[in-house]
């Protein structure tokens, strides 16, 4: 409980120095509209007083009545997590799929980078395969290591990357 009216003293504190902060924003604000006013000749805007806030407000706004146990039990209860029941699942048509068409551009990275690597057929490095594609060098060489556990390229040589099969 003590905990409890520490923060609220803080939060009060807190709304205090806002209020103090937010006077002095407006004085500067009536100053500077003022200013402007006398530049243009226009009469000024009349002045509104900024509003304070007195401590006691604060401090009965800011109070709550204390917290009972019955009262924790019934609202924990009130916030238990519902059961949903159980649904059956969805059935889902089977999509046939259309026929594809003869060359159409990767729609993977992983997909672009072995196109890139058939095309070249004897095999390519690491910095060809970058210039090819336009990534960088750690998308490529996690590309090149996700297609290698796939089987879908290997090494020629050190350094060098070609198509299996």
């Amino acid at each position: 409980m003590k905990e409890l009216k520490d923060v609220l003293g803080m939060v009060a504190d807190g709304l205090k120095s806002f209020a103090e902060g937010m006077g002095m924003i407006a004085g500067k604000v009536d100053a500077l509209a003022q200013s402007l006013g006398d530049m243009e000749t226009m009469p000024p805007a009349p002045k509104q007083k900024a509003a304070k806030i007195q401590p006691e407000k604060v401090k009965k706004a800011t109070a709550r009545k204390p917290v009972t146990v019955e009262a924790a039990k019934r609202s924990a209860k009130k916030t238990a997590p519902k059961v949903m029941p159980k649904v059956m699942p969805k059935v889902v048509p089977k999509v046939v799929p259309k026929a594809a068409p003869e060359k159409k551009e990767a729609a993977t990275a992983s997909s672009r980078v072995l196109e890139v690597i058939s095309d070249a057929g004897s095999g390519l490095d690491t910095s060809a395969i970058m210039e090819k594609t336009g990534f960088d060098k750690k998308k490529v060489s996690n590309i090149l290591h996700r297609l290698k556990q796939q089987d879908k390229i290997e090494n020629s040589k050190r350094g060098l990357y070609s198509k299996k099969g």
